[in-house]
């Protein structure tokens, strides 16, 4: 039985590592460039003749820098209208058994899966806003207020802070579609939305924690101080822009409630003592 060859012809070898959907570039003993393969010449942009003999200290653009280097991902950008790229590499020692080759780098095509991941992250980054804020206004929502709250009544019960919240709701947002159409619901809290924004201090917290409420923590105020709020929104919001409509401001329906953090309070009866104290406010 014949022995089997234990090697390729070499003119085979070199045809193979030129037809391979790969990118090869061999690297002499001071990394300069050797060889390169079409494969990495079309990845990169460059032609044999422009990458054999760069070494990283002289190579340009800086690029061509990482590619030599070996790092894991290399992004080539887009040169001439061909898309940007990525390039995963990894490196194989030669240990002196090829002359003036040291080192052969190999280059797969990663553009894919990078482009993946960065939607996916782009999704994952966007579901957790979607986790804290309300859709429609931007707010924050009743589990990121709760947060928030839980610290600020961490810290008066540390300190001795005075702490209140203020309960809102727009009572008769169903009415209001009814009476001028479907969205006008929306338009009228989102107009809320932005009006309380406007009033508020910036270390005062405001979350839209229902359909049709909201309720503002105001830490260093006393329950007092909530209520002088309270008179100075209501007179905001009575005269709500909603794209020039007076009709719909003039139909909207606002009651309050405000309650001052006790020693006893954990926050749900905080919470429920706000909104067990809500009246309805009209300046109108």
């Amino acid at each position: 039985m014949a022995k089997a060859d234990k090697g390729l012809d070499k003119e085979l070898a070199l045809d193979l590592l030129e037809q391979i959907p790969v990118g090869v570039m061999v690297l002499g003993s001071n990394g300069e460039v050797v060889w390169a393969n079409p494969m990495l010449c079309s990845m990169v942009g460059m032609s044999p003749g422009d990458l054999k003999g760069l070494d990283p200290t002289a190579a340009k653009p800086g690029y061509i820098k990482e590619l030599l280097s070996a790092r894991q991902l290399v992004t080539i950008p887009s040169v001439e209208g061909s898309p940007e790229r990525s390039l995963m590499c990894s490196s194989k020692s030669l240990n002196g058994a090829y002359e003036g080759a040291c080192k052969v780098n190999f280059y797969m095509d990663a553009s894919a899966t990078v482009k993946i991941e960065s939607v996916v992250g782009d999704l994952q980054q966007k579901v957790n806003e979607l986790e804290l804020t309300d859709q429609l206004t931007g707010l924050l929502n009743y589990r990121s207020l709760v947060r928030g709250l839980e610290l600020m009544i961490s810290c008066s019960r540390r300190y001795d802070n005075v702490l209140s919240v203020v309960s809102i709701e727009v009572t008769n947002l169903d009415e209001l579609d009814k009476q001028f159409g479907d969205g006008s619901a929306d338009k009228v809290i989102v107009a809320t939305s932005q009006t309380l924004r406007d009033q508020l201090r910036w270390a005062d917290m405001i979350g839209r924690v229902s359909v049709q409420g909201f309720f503002l923590v105001l830490p260093e105020t006393t329950q007092a101080n909530a209520a002088k709020l309270i008179e100075k929104l209501s007179s905001q919001l009575t005269t709500l822009d909603i794209e020039g409509n007076k009709a719909i401001s003039d139909a909207v329906q606002i009651s309050y409630g405000t309650a001052q953090w006790e020693k006893r309070d954990d926050i749900g009866t905080l919470l429920k003592r706000a909104r067990e104290s809500m009246t309805a406010v009209s300046d109108k």
